[in-house]
């Protein structure tokens, strides 16, 4: 293959990579579902209870709680009680920026924040018309709200918090547009300016909450609902995740349109359909399930599309005892012009007697890396992977999170569910690279092993070192992946050497057709 070819090839993949990247990966997360998540980590500094369970609380002193009252309403036996350590996440930044040398905003700063937010819940609540949000919140008609009726209004609305919700559409709405509004509005009711945030506090608890939301992406999901264990230290949980239109798919990106949310949209719609049947989607299954047979869907497909070139390229490994063969007439070939053309002039010939093309290796690559990374898109993406346990395991913790919490390795062990999965993932992913050279080395077992091709030799070597280094690149990343995607990746290695196997005796089988066809026609020609 000439230089200038090689180059455009690659530069032509490079793009290709490069236009998927942009697209495949990209978040599926509206800005009001990253407002859900944001509120999941900074619920506030306050809990709202009744007389009767402030009293049965024994981690709350009554004589520290009081009646709540928003614009002059007081609620009947609903108190509140504020203090920074109900909020690990508030408490964990507020040490960060003092000893970053800022200066800390005070209690009655978080505690007004909260009650601008409740009143604005309060606000959206009671202007909802969507029937299954208000069998949520379930206020009764006579105003007298309890404690429950406002946990559940700020469940349901306290994203408010952080998104500006009159927006058409969230794909439009600003994400942290309310946070400052009600940031403002705080600063109106406060008294003493030194209780107020100044701007650098303000900075860093954004920037650090973005940072805390940066890694989700795991909002792909057609019908919406409560998916995914969101939030920070020991208060996690499901949050609300719009459903997503095709239409939305495509203002993220050309291959999100194509590809990755039809994906999508089929992994949904297989879980719903497992669930359908009776399975529980706590448990896992009706996800691993999906997983299972949505990459043998991809797999399968991708196989007959690719069948040819794939075909080629077991043809070539096949045909190696002969190339082999041919490479030891030329051991100077690395040196040696004229070695070099003779060496390309014969195994040309090879090619065409075999009907093998080598370009087809490349348009493999050029088609299998764009779908692939958009079913990693898709499942990555998936709402439904991020949410439940299998055998313990959190399906949206990554493997190494699982394996360095304490907690995991006593039941319902799923650190131990963790360690096993990596380990299989680590060892498909190493038979799947070995596979093609355990079948190579069985074809060249009549193979002379004198006399090889240095050029050849010092070629394949950087080969095999290229492999590894791609493998060990794999398996560390598999380590930092959910264990979802650490499952799929285990799954494919699978699929990968079955296919890897059955085209390698398809291969040998079109060889030797070709062999005693060739025959007969010499045999015909000799009488």
């Amino acid at each position: 293959m000439k230089k200038g070819t090689k180059l455009g090839l690659g530069c032509s993949l490079a793009l290709v990579g490069i236009i998927t990247l942009s697209g495949c990966t990209a978040s599926f997360c509206s800005a009001k579902d990253k407002a859900n998540i944001l509120y999941a980590f900074d619920y506030g500094v306050t809990q709202y209870m009744s007389m009767e369970e402030a009293e049965a609380d024994s981690s709350i002193d009554v004589n520290k709680i009081s009646p709540l009252e928003i614009d002059g309403y007081t609620f009947d036996d609903v108190y509140y009680y504020a203090d920074i350590n109900n909020s690990e996440c508030v408490t964990d930044i507020i040490l960060s920026a003092v000893d970053a040398g800022m200066r800390e905003p005070s209690l009655e700063y978080f505690r007004l924040m909260d009650q601008v937010v409740l009143t604005h819940a309060f606000e959206a609540a009671l202007s909802e018309t969507d029937d299954e949000i208000l069998s949520k919140t379930n206020l009764p008609e006579d105003g007298v709200y309890s404690a429950q009726n406002i946990r559940d209004v700020l469940d349901n609305y306290g994203y408010i918090k952080f998104y500006d919700s009159s927006a058409e559409r969230s794909l439009d709405a600003e994400l942290w547009a309310n946070w400052y509004d009600y940031t403002e509005e705080v600063r109106l009711m406060i008294t003493n300016i030194d209780d107020y945030p100044d701007a650098d506090f303000i900075d860093y608890y954004v920037s650090t909450q973005n940072s805390n939301i940066s890694s989700y992406r795991s909002c792909l999901s057609v019908s919406g609902g409560e998916y995914g264990y969101y939030g920070y230290g020991s208060n996690k949980g499901p949050v609300s995740i719009e459903a997503k239109t095709y239409r939305y798919s495509w203002n993220i990106g050309f291959f999100t349109g194509l590809l990755v949310y039809p994906i999508g949209w089929c992994m949904d719609k297989m879980v719903e359909g497992f669930v359908g049947l009776g399975l529980n989607i706590e448990n896992g299954v009706p996800q691993i399930l999906a997983l299972i047979f949505m990459t043998l869907i991809v797999r399968i497909i991708m196989s007959l599309i690719t069948f040819r070139s794939t075909l080629a390229n077991q043809k070539m490994n096949a045909l190696q005892p002969e190339m082999a063969k041919i490479q030891q007439k030329y051991p100077n070939s690395n040196t040696s012009q004229r070695e070099r053309q003779l060496l390309a002039a014969e195994q040309q010939k090879l090619y065409k007697k075999y009907h093998i093309n080598p370009m087809m290796s490349m348009l493999v690559m050029i088609v299998q890396f764009p779908v692939f990374l958009c079913v990693w898109g898709a499942l990555q993406g998936s709402a439904y992977l991020s949410t439940g346990t299998f055998l313990g395991m959190m399906l949206s913790e990554t493997i190494s999170s699982i394996l360095f919490n304490g907690a995991n390795w006593s039941a319902p062990y799923g650190a131990v569910t963790a360690l096993v999965i990596f380990i299989l993932m680590a060892g498909a992913q190493v038979f799947q690279m070995l596979l093609p050279r355990i079948l190579q080395r069985g074809n060249m077992k009549k193979v002379s092993k004198t006399g090889k091709n240095p050029g050849q030799t010092q070629q394949q070597n950087r080969m095999k070192i290229f492999q590894w280094v791609m493998l060990a690149m794999i398996i560390i990343m598999g380590f930092f992946l959910v264990s979802a995607m650490c499952i799929y990746w285990f799954l494919g290695a699978l699929i990968g050497c079955l296919t890897t196997w059955i085209m390698d005796i398809i291969g040998k089988r079109n060889i030797r057709n070709i062999r005693v066809k060739d025959a007969h026609v010499k045999s015909s020609k000799n009488k």
